[in-house]
């Protein structure tokens, strides 16, 4: 049962049938789906930040404009809201695959300082190298991770902008 589980399940996400053969292009998927969930959390978070930007700054207008602006700024705010639940989930989500990451680095840390301990007697080299390797590969992750969200939201930024403030500027320019 278990074994036509796995097939069943490498059938779809494209892998190979054969069970003892792993497929690492099954994977490519995957990798495909989280870089493409990050790019949408990035955009998502910029055009709330514009959208917000936006009604703060306009919330004098809204109040000279009447009725129907008020409505559409209800139904932006409403838009905002779903918006960021949707990025607190995806952010949760990435945020939980980092910490798992971080805590199989961490594992594999400790079971070369348990290995190099058993084969050198020198114990505070050791840790103090291990701490080092640790310290650096959390601070690489965290520098990719930034890399990413500051060229993702560069490249955003300029795209969404464009996209949100001209509509809301022609609605709030209505008389």
């Amino acid at each position: 049962m278990l074994l036509r589980t796995c097939s069943s399940f490498r059938i779809l996400s494209g892998g190979s049938t054969d069970p003892d053969f792993l497929d690492d292009s099954s994977k490519v998927p995957q990798i495909i789906a989280a870089v493409v969930i990050v790019l949408v959390a990035e955009a998502i978070s910029v055009v709330v930040v514009v959208v917000v930007v936006v009604v703060v700054e306009e919330e004098i207008v809204v109040e000279q404009k009447g009725v129907v602006v008020i409505v559409v700024v209800v139904v932006v705010v409403v838009v905002v809201v779903v918006v960021v639940v949707i990025v607190v989930v995806v952010v949760v989500v990435v945020v939980v695959v980092v910490v798992v990451v971080l805590v199989v680095v961490v594992v594999v840390a400790v079971v070369i300082l348990i290995v190099v301990v058993v084969l050198v007697e020198e114990v505070v080299k050791v840790v103090v190298v291990v701490v080092v390797v640790l310290v650096v590969v959390v601070v690489v992750v965290v520098v990719v991770v930034v890399v990413v969200e500051v060229v993702v939201g560069v490249v955003v930024v300029g795209e969404m902008a464009g996209k949100i403030i001209l509509p809301l500027e022609l609605l709030f320019s209505l008389r």
